[in-house]
Order: C-alpha cells, then sequence, then structure tokens
C-alpha cells in the first residue's frame, strides 16, 4: 500500500537522495520553515500523487532541477495561492510548473 508522511516542523532541509526509490511513497506534507530541497531528493518516487506545500510561507529554495525527476506525470504540487505565480518562475521551480496547483 501507499504510504502518505508528514515532514516534522523545525526541519530545514531535504537533503540529496532523502526520498530516492521510495516507491510507496504517494504523498508528502512538507512544512513551513524547510528552506531548501538538494538534488534527487524526490528521484524515482513512482507512486507519488501530489507534494503539499501549502503551509508554506516561503519559496524553498530548489539547489537544481533533478530534485523531483522521474516522478509520475500526474502528479501534483500544491502550492499556496499567494505564492503561485512567484513559485511558478523561481529557479529551477519553473521546472515543474505545469505540476503546480493553487490552493
Amino acid at each position: 500500500s501507499l504510504a502518505s508522511i508528514t515532514i516534522p516542523d523545525g526541519v530545514k532541509s531535504i537533503g540529496t537522495y532523502t526520498f530516492n526509490y521510495c516507491y510507496s511513497l504517494a504523498s508528502i506534507t512538507i512544512p513551513d520553515g524547510v528552506k531548501t530541497i538538494d538534488g534527487y531528493a524526490f528521484n524515482y518516487c513512482y507512486g507519488m500523487r501530489y507534494y503539499d506545500f501549502s503551509v508554506c510561507t516561503d519559496i524553498p529554495t530548489l539547489s537544481n532541477i533533478n530534485a523531483f525527476t522521474n516522478i509520475p506525470s500526474d502528479c501534483k504540487m500544491l502550492i499556496p495561492s499567494a505564492l503561485y505565480d512567484t513559485w511558478k518562475s523561481a529557479t529551477n521551480w519553473a521546472t515543474y510548473a505545469s505540476k503546480m496547483v493553487a490552493v
């Protein structure tokens, strides 16, 4: 079965390969306060349905464009509506603009 997880408050960075090859991960909630997401952090998360960034008040720095490689084509990124336009065009995030949904 697929899993949903919430990263705990206080986490500041999601490091390289943190969730690499987590096939059974379906969704993940990213807390406000995450400042950086590194390369391949979510590589090969084949079961992923959505990333929930809806509580974020700042856009995390995406260290490069390969943080979310090999995820499903229909995977969504839930972005706070107040940050949606800025987030879509932020450095390295623009790669994933088509997956973003304002919430």
